[in-house]
């Protein structure tokens, strides 16, 4: 039976126990979030104590372990502990560290400012009338919704017709305002996929054009003089969707600064019947750590990947069922 010598209240200077000489046992009632008083070295809750015209009294004192319930001082990380590696993107918990040991203000990585340049004369905006010879405008919104849940906003986006000077000028127009370009469509072997010649015009260094895959083959990906660099995807929505996850993203990470992180493992069920000479991405739902293929009527079936939780990297070699890396939509 302790007699409460004080109540100790969250954002006051610490009390002080009364000693012993007093004659009587003390003890000191305490706020979640309160410092704790000089003396003390436990905290024993209320669920365990009756309270009773100023004293306490502890139910079971055999419970009670000294030091129970602190939270000592650099008990979280010690000093000079690194907890934010450079290269760290930034969150809600991150946010709340920084602000709790005072970090302002901090230095940071600009995020990459980007253009969606989308083109084809088959396209028509998704509320305007639809001949039969057309088809509404998708990628641009996919685009912008895949890197926009990974926290890449789009600064500019234009739909350009299938016409060399009008995509010049929207090629050098985005390069005055943005770090990296994203156009989709017209850069396959066809008499208007214009988009590989016009960049080159444009002061756009080739790196690579076309990868040994499915979907995706025609990706391509250049660098100006200054850095900046653009990625020529497909115009199927599929293909251009898979190549915004698989490389876009990952290239926007190493341009902020940050490590992207190793995909995600899960076991295929299946391997589809593909070409053995390529790599191919599949649509699949998730189940636990297994994937299981969906079925889907190629690039151009926007309905298929509804069912689906994102897609597989199916490597060129692998011949049976086993783990893969997945790549979720969000």
């Amino acid at each position: 039976r302790l007699r409460i010598a004080s109540t100790q209240a969250a954002g006051e200077a610490p009390h002080t126990l009364p000693g012993k000489e007093t004659g009587k046992e003390t003890c000191i009632e305490i706020m979640t979030g309160a410092a704790l008083p000089h003396g003390c070295d436990t905290i024993i809750p209320y669920e365990r104590i009756d309270i009773h015209e100023g004293h306490a009294l502890v139910r079971d004192p055999e419970g009670v372990t000294r030091g129970q319930h602190l939270h000592s001082r650099g008990s979280d990380a010690a000093k000079g502990t690194v907890i934010m590696p450079e290269g760290t993107r930034i969150g809600p918990a991150h946010v709340a560290a920084l602000a709790s040991g005072g970090c302002d203000p901090v230095q940071v990585a600009r995020q990459p400012r980007l253009a969606i340049l989308t083109t084809g004369n088959e396209l028509v905006p998704v509320t305007g009338r639809v001949l039969p010879h057309q088809i509404r405008r998708s990628n641009e919104f996919a685009l912008q919704a895949a890197l926009g849940a990974r926290g890449y906003a789009s600064a500019h986006h234009e739909h350009v017709l299938d016409d060399e000077d009008a995509l010049q000028k929207a090629v050098v127009n985005a390069r005055r305002q943005t770090d990296v370009i994203l156009l989709t469509g017209g850069v396959s072997a066809g008499k208007f996929d214009l988009v590989p010649d016009v960049l080159r015009r444009a002061g756009v260094q080739e790196v690579f054009h076309k990868i040994r895959q499915k979907p995706g083959k025609p990706l391509w990906f250049g660098l100006t003089g200054q850095g900046q660099a653009v990625f020529g995807l497909p115009g199927n929505p599929v293909s251009a969707l898979v190549a915004t996850v698989r490389y876009v993203v990952p290239f926007l990470s190493l341009l902020s600064g940050v490590t992207p992180p190793e995909p995600f493992k899960l076991t295929t069920t299946d391997i589809p019947t593909r070409r053995n000479d390529f790599t191919h991405f599949t649509l699949v739902k998730r189940r636990g750590m297994r994937a299981t293929p969906v079925a889907s009527r190629g690039s151009g079936d926007l309905i298929a990947p509804l069912g689906s939780d994102g897609f597989v990297e199916i490597p060129p070699d692998m011949t049976q069922p086993g783990p893969v890396s997945f790549y979720p939509w969000m």
